[in-house]
């Protein structure tokens, strides 16, 4: 049976690549829920694109598997993990701490 991931990806470029630029050099792209589905897919597209990515995720052992996989995916990639439950205004608050606004381009 196919992963949340593979079926993603497998749709993904068909309905979006030749909109996506083709570099993002210099870029910092936060991106929630990306241990899987649509927010891991764009956490790589980012990377493989040369953006800078912060991954903002729930505590969860599912992190390090993501982002084990994402540095498979794209060696080159920049990638920051902030923990963040959207759920509780208290860890959205301190990841926003975290996180300087100003470097910030996109958030997905």
């Amino acid at each position: 049976m196919e992963s949340v991931s593979e079926k993603t990806s497998r749709w993904f470029s068909q309905f979006v690549e030749e909109e996506l630029p083709k570099d993002v050099s210099g870029k910092v792209f936060v991106i929630t829920g990306t241990t899987s589905g649509t927010g891991f897919i764009a956490a790589r597209t980012a990377a493989q694109l040369g953006g800078e990515v912060v991954l903002l995720n729930r505590p969860s052992p599912r992190v390090d598997v993501m982002l084990t996989k994402l540095k498979e995916a794209v060696p080159q990639g920049k990638f920051i993990t902030v923990e963040c439950d959207l759920q509780d205004f208290d860890s959205v608050r301190k990841a926003a701490e975290e996180i300087n606004p100003s470097t910030i381009k996109s958030f997905v």
